[in-house]
């Protein structure tokens, strides 16, 4: 954008910047100066609409995303199977983390089994972000196949 003479005075910058302020700062200035933070202005040339980017029957909150969209239901219902445990969507994404330990009485897999919970609200994020940045759905067949809003995409 500026040349490269400007790209080297950044890196040097952004050198100068690691040694004097903690990692948090260190980042929000790094994306600031190459204008990647999202900012309103940013985030309105994205977000367009308050409804699920998912399944678009909704709005988004974190509970609808997380728990009751019909495309991340479908994720957790897969995952309880892996387990053979009996699905049913709790209120809320509170509730769910709340209840999470207790479905797994298997003490050699709690560890496994923790770790899931954080990989399917990572995958519905990352999916979620997917629609949004990408305006498509991910290469997920299993996932994605009957979605109403993934015909399109």
């Amino acid at each position: 954008m500026f040349g490269r003479s400007f790209d080297r005075r950044l890196h040097r910058f952004e050198t100068h910047l690691a040694r004097l302020l903690p990692s948090q700062d260190r980042n929000l200035h790094m994306a600031s100066l190459r204008n990647k933070i999202l900012i309103t202005a940013l985030l309105a040339k994205q977000v367009t609409t308050l409804e699920c980017p998912i399944c678009k029957s909704d709005t988004e909150t974190a509970d609808h995303l997380f728990v009751h969209c019909p495309w991340s239901s479908k994720l957790w219902g897969s995952c309880m199977s892996w387990w053979d445990i009996l699905w049913c969507p709790n209120p809320s994404l509170k509730e769910w983390a709340e209840g999470w330990p207790g479905l797994c009485s298997k003490a050699s897999s709690k560890r496994v089994w923790s770790t899931l919970f954080y990989a399917v609200i990572w995958t519905i994020w990352k999916e979620r972000n997917h629609l949004i940045f990408k305006g498509k759905h991910t290469n997920n067949p299993t996932l994605n196949e009957n979605n109403p809003s993934s015909s399109t995409h």
